[in-house]
């Protein structure tokens, strides 16, 4: 949370104390709109003369994408900071031009602010681009400005039932092996442990898998128009998750299971998470300037009957 007080205003006359308070949003599903609702909270223990209170919300992005320079070394250009969404909350009437004095005691501004869902998500965690919110209270006085500015985090409402639809796929290799591998869900909060279920039925004798390495590869892709009219697309991709399991019992490869239609699979499972990852992880977002997502990338090494190996690679979408 991004804060500042008393601008150019005499310590003796500040407020002692002044901040905003959010409520929990409230989504209307039979409309387009979410409402945000606060409140300014104002003590006062001298009278202090103001001309205006105001609360503003921005959206602000940001683009400055160089894949040549590497994370963690960019260098800020803020004149490529653009807002793109700018609301005002007034709580004093705008023809009142003379100047109020408020007087010691406590104070509550409630408002409500108006959030589309046109409005691109927040995209934070990445230092060369970004999407973020903000609210700002200020209070402007005859000797100077008093704010007060608090981060917001704006997401999409996610349908529940996304949580539930698992993902799944089965392939032959032939000659060589059948095998399914399926996560139980399509979406997951950040930094929720994800359970991967491997099953397969060798298709040749002495054929069994001998390791798996699970990757979790986050993808950017960035579109800007810093060159032109044209827009630029850029992409570039980092791994979140490394892992490497032998195949042994302990991973549960004596486990045999059966489906509805009879059929016996050996089976294993594993859980990665990605809270304990190598790499930070930003959440899966779709804007206009840029797209975040996340796949799930597992290789499944096979010994075969003449002590050769073969690998084969699946990618899901997670």
């Amino acid at each position: 949370m991004a804060s500042w007080l008393f601008g150019g205003c005499q310590a003796a006359n500040v407020p002692t104390y002044f901040d905003i308070s959010l409520m929990l949003p409230r989504i209307d599903e039979d409309t387009s709109y979410g409402h945000l609702n606060g409140t300014v909270v104002l003590c006062l223990n001298k009278p202090l003369p103001i001309k205006e209170l105001k609360v503003h919300t921005r959206g602000i992005q940001y683009v400055n994408w160089d894949s040549a320079t590497p994370e963690g070394r960019h260098k800020k250009a803020a004149w490529r900071e653009t807002t793109f969404y700018h609301q005002i909350w007034s709580f004093l009437p705008e023809s009142n031009k003379n100047q109020k004095s408020l007087q010691p005691g406590n104070y509550e501004f409630p408002f409500s602010v108006t959030l589309h869902n046109s409005l691109p998500e927040s995209v934070e965690g990445l230092d060369d681009c970004y999407i973020r919110y903000e609210l700002t209270a200020g209070i402007n006085c005859a000797w100077g400005l008093i704010t007060r500015s608090k981060g917001l985090r704006v997401s999409k409402a996610l349908n529940p039932l996304s949580f539930l639809e698992p993902e799944s796929i089965e392939r032959t290799w032939p000659e060589k092996i059948a095998y399914r591998i399926s996560i139980p869900g399509r979406a997951y909060q950040l930094g929720a442990p994800i359970k991967i279920d491997f099953r397969y039925i060798p298709l040749r004798k002495g054929v069994h898998p001998a390791s798996i390495k699970v990757q979790l590869v986050e993808s950017h892709v960035v579109i800007s128009r810093a060159g032109g009219p044209r827009p630029i697309r850029q992409t570039r991709e980092k791994t979140i998750i490394d892992d490497f399991l032998e195949f042994d019992g302990s991973l549960g490869n004596a486990a045999v299971t059966e489906d509805a239609d009879g059929e016996g699979w050996d089976a294993l499972s594993y859980i990665i998470v990605p809270s304990k990852s190598i790499e930070p992880c930003v959440p899966s977002c779709n804007t206009t300037i840029i797209n975040i997502s996340h796949t799930l990338k597992v290789c499944i090494k096979l010994l075969n009957p003449n002590g050769a190996f073969s690998e084969l690679t699946t990618l899901s979408p997670s």
